[in-house]
């Protein structure tokens, strides 16, 4: 005879359905606990990379800035040039009016 049937047992079958129906509403909140944890440890991450991705954008910030004051420095310096250039050509002029 099967557990069902067995006078002995029978009264243990209410018990045993209440116990499956028990784990299986622990089940439940336990598995979402897991995915809250699985959700926050994947923020966590994003959390400590940003720093990583805000100090790559402040080091080409930083770079984007050295370029610009190069190139002003360039901007500064060509009058210099060019009036020097300007300079050597009146020179030039000058002697070519000389020899002339």
């Amino acid at each position: 005879p099967s557990l069902q049937h067995d006078p002995a047992t029978s009264h243990l079958q209410p018990l045993a359905q209440q116990d499956d129906l028990a784990i299986a509403h622990h089940q439940q909140p336990a598995q979402q606990a897991h995915q809250a944890l699985a959700h926050h440890q994947q923020l966590a991450r994003q959390v400590h990379q940003a720093p990583v991705r805000h100090q790559q954008q402040a080091q080409q910030v930083l770079q984007a800035l050295a370029h610009h004051q190069q190139l002003a420095r360039q901007v500064h310096q060509a009058p210099v040039r060019h009036q020097q250039q300007a300079q050597q050509v009146l020179q030039a002029l000058a002697h070519h009016q000389q020899l002339a």
